[in-house]
């Protein structure tokens, strides 16, 4: 009886590294090719979530995928710290192991990025200038109109970012 328990904890534990050790093939292999489909200078941290694993990799249905990018650029805007998360994910074992050519779907996607103000600025017309004032920001300069001065909220929604 001693034995066998012995040998059950050895399977339980082979299983374990060997389900941790997919997760990390998985996330290096999703980072290497994100970073050659949007052609990053730097290899985005990858992180698949949801234990065990290696029944993900199976049904090809991926609980959360979280990609962190340090820094990248998009239409021209300089952005850091672009952290997305990906929920109900559906990506085929062939697909990961690049056998196939196909589509990796979410059911749902949330994202945050930082744009620094030099960038906001570098948009604004000459010689209007921003600075943070608690959630909005503070807008001054002045333009052949005139003095500019005031306050600019900002919200999102589905369709963007709002300014008011």
């Amino acid at each position: 009886m001693r034995r066998f328990l012995i040998v059950l904890l050895g399977l339980v534990v082979l299983l374990v590294i060997v389900d941790r050790a997919g997760a990390f093939i998985a996330e290096r292999e999703i980072s290497i090719r994100v970073r050659s489909a949007y052609d990053l200078p730097a290899t985005p941290h990858v992180t698949v979530r949801g234990v065990p694993f290696l029944t993900q990799l199976v049904s090809g249905k991926y609980q959360e995928i979280d990609v962190s990018i340090a820094s990248t650029k998009a239409s021209g805007v300089q952005l850091h710290n672009v952290d997305a998360r990906f929920t109900d994910v559906r990506a085929s074992l062939s697909l990961l192991l690049g056998q196939n050519s196909g589509t990796v779907t979410a059911g749902h996607a949330t994202g945050t990025a930082v744009i620094p103000y030099s960038q906001v600025e570098r948009k604004l017309p000459s010689g209007i200038k921003i600075a943070p004032d608690g959630s909005n920001l503070r807008v001054s300069g002045s333009t052949p109109l005139g003095a500019v001065r005031g306050v600019a909220r900002l919200s999102v929604s589905h369709s963007g970012v709002t300014v008011t």
